[in-house]
């Protein structure tokens, strides 16, 4: 049982790592903190089972960072957002359309990262 907890744990988390890192839009980042709360709550079981306290207590604390992420990328809606992703990306607590993220946008990619030059 401990060793298919392990498996587990250690697949999902590799596969959620993936997932928030490849940053593919709130929808998908969102499922892969989801997946990262599965693998949290594997190492811990695998923790108690073992008897190691400092990794129970390590993914007790990023079960709880991980729903922050379920809450920041899947529940909560800014003012004015509607509930379609609609090509859109959450990038460092600004909502910004993929046209900006491409550099394809004249001011607006600019102002999506603070930049002072324009673009023609």
């Amino acid at each position: 049982m401990e060793s298919l907890l392990e498996w587990s744990a250690t697949l999902t988390g590799i596969f959620a790592a993936v997932t928030v890192s490849l940053n593919l839009g709130a929808r998908i980042t969102g499922l892969g903190f989801i997946v990262f709360t599965v693998s949290s709550i594997c190492w811990v079981a695998v923790a108690l089972l073992s008897s190691e306290t400092p990794l129970a207590i390590q993914n007790g604390v990023l079960f709880v960072i991980n729903c922050v992420g379920i809450y920041r990328y899947l529940i909560f809606k800014p003012a004015g957002e509607d509930e379609s992703d609609n090509g859109r990306e959450v990038q460092h607590g600004h909502v910004a359309t993929m046209a900006a993220v491409d550099g394809a946008a004249t001011g607006e990619a600019d102002a999506a990262y603070g930049s002072s030059s324009t673009s023609q």
